[in-house]
């Protein structure tokens, strides 16, 4: 389960426990727990850190307002036989990310561009000077 329906189900936990003064929130909150819990019950979440964490491997800068958007749309239009993947936030990213031509190491300050941060397709940018991923676009 994600770690934000768990972070939910915890508050809701507390909220229940401390015994909330108005019983029939308390009695709506116990419903909302209990589906939470129910076992015949899945949740599967995407966020705006995984178009951002995506983005960031395909050297590419995605805004904070442009990933909400992003996910609003991709939640509101994915093809309900298929779901949503890897390749459905790709293709998202596509429509609404810019490609990265310059980085900057946030550990040692170099700015290395995205070719020398990446060496190949494949590889998640890391800075050349001290090896870490903690890298940021610089908006050009």
């Amino acid at each position: 389960m994600s770690c934000t329906i768990n972070r939910v189900k915890e508050e809701l936990q507390r909220i229940i426990k401390d015994n909330h003064p108005d019983l029939h929130i308390l009695k709506k909150l116990q419903e909302v727990y209990d589906m939470l819990n129910n076992p015949d019950l899945g949740f599967v979440e995407w966020g705006t850190e995984d178009l951002h964490t995506q983005a960031k491997y395909y050297g590419m800068y995605l805004s904070e307002e442009d990933a909400q958007q992003a996910l609003k749309d991709m939640i509101q239009h994915h093809d309900c036989n298929y779901g949503i993947t890897w390749d459905t936030i790709n293709s998202y990213l596509d429509d609404y990310a810019k490609p990265i031509t310059k980085m900057i190491c946030n550990e040692c300050g170099y700015d290395p561009s995205f070719k020398e941060a990446t060496n190949n397709e494949d590889d998640f940018p890391h800075c050349p000077s001290c090896g870490s991923d903690d890298l940021d676009p610089v908006k050009e």
